[in-house]
């Protein structure tokens, strides 16, 4: 086996096409373009490709409570590091001091475990953290920016 410099390793590791990188990458395009085409006027504020932060910040200018945080965990199968997406509401609660924030899924479903930590989460410091799908993530921007009487897309949407 031939050694490689460790920054040459790192730099590899992430151009790597891993199918769930490719899925989370999909997820976060689409994202884009629903915001782009359904709400023209919302200003957002999207984290870019390869760095470290939260995906997407909705009215990043406006008051704390008026904000919204958004990660796409768009998977379409299980990884193995599904448990870290249950310590992210944590860590980017550290880096932007939010009191919640919205996992976007893919077709795959997170583990009642990962749930489970984050459930722990809003009962330890407060963080309460939704996991949704796309279509349910578009309804809640829906109601928070532009009223409850606007016209929704579900009749019903899952909170943990």
């Amino acid at each position: 086996m031939n050694a490689v410099p460790f920054a040459e390793f790192k730099k590899t590791k992430r151009t790597t096409q891993n199918p769930i990188n490719k899925s989370g990458k999909s997820g976060e395009v689409l994202l884009e373009k629903t915001l782009i085409s359904k709400f023209p006027d919302l200003p957002y504020r999207r984290t870019k490709s390869g760095k470290r932060g939260i995906d997407f910040i909705l009215n990043p200018d406006g008051k704390p409570q008026d904000r919204m945080y958004i990660d796409m965990k768009y998977q379409h199968s299980s990884g193995g590091r599904d448990l870290a997406v249950g310590a992210t509401a944590w860590k980017y609660h550290e880096d932007y001091d939010y009191k919640e924030c919205y996992i976007v899924e893919g077709s795959y479903d997170f583990t009642d475990d990962i749930k489970e930590l984050a459930k722990t989460l809003d009962e330890v410091c407060g963080i309460k953290t939704y996991f949704v799908k796309l279509d349910e993530m578009i309804d809640i921007i829906r109601k928070k920016y532009y009223g409850e009487n606007s016209k929704s897309i579900l009749t019903a949407r899952k909170f943990f």
